[in-house]
C-alpha cells in the first residue's frame, strides 16, 4: 500500500479520536453541569452516544467503505435503539 494512503488513513483516524476524546469530555460535562438535568441529560447522552457509534462504525471498523447493506444494519441498529431510549424518556 502506498504510504502517502498509510498517512492520509492515519491523520483521518487521529481526527476521529480527537473528535470521540471531545464527545466524551463534552458528555462529562453535561452529567457535572447543574443546569442540565432530567430527559434532556438523557437525551444528550444518546444524541452523543450515536454520533460516536456512527464515527466508530464508518472510521475503525471501516464500514464507510463496505457494501451498504453491513452499514445500514449497524448504522439502523445503532439509530434505532437510541431513537428508542430517546422516546421512552418521554413516555
Amino acid at each position: 500500500m502506498d504510504t502517502s494512503i498509510q498517512s492520509r488513513s492515519f491523520h483521518t483516524l487521529l481526527k476521529v479520536t480527537g473528535v470521540l476524546l471531545l464527545l466524551t469530555v463534552a458528555m462529562a460535562w453535561l452529567t457535572a453541569h447543574p443546569a442540565v438535568a432530567g430527559r434532556w441529560l438523557g437525551v444528550a447522552a444518546l444524541v452523543l452516544a450515536w454520533g460516536k457509534c456512527v464515527l466508530v462504525a464508518d472510521h475503525f471498523m471501516e464500514l464507510r467503505h463496505a457494501p451498504i447493506l453491513p452499514r445500514l444494519v449497524v448504522l439502523g441498529w445503532a439509530t434505532l435503539v437510541c431513537g428508542g431510549l430517546a422516546v421512552s424518556l418521554f413516555a
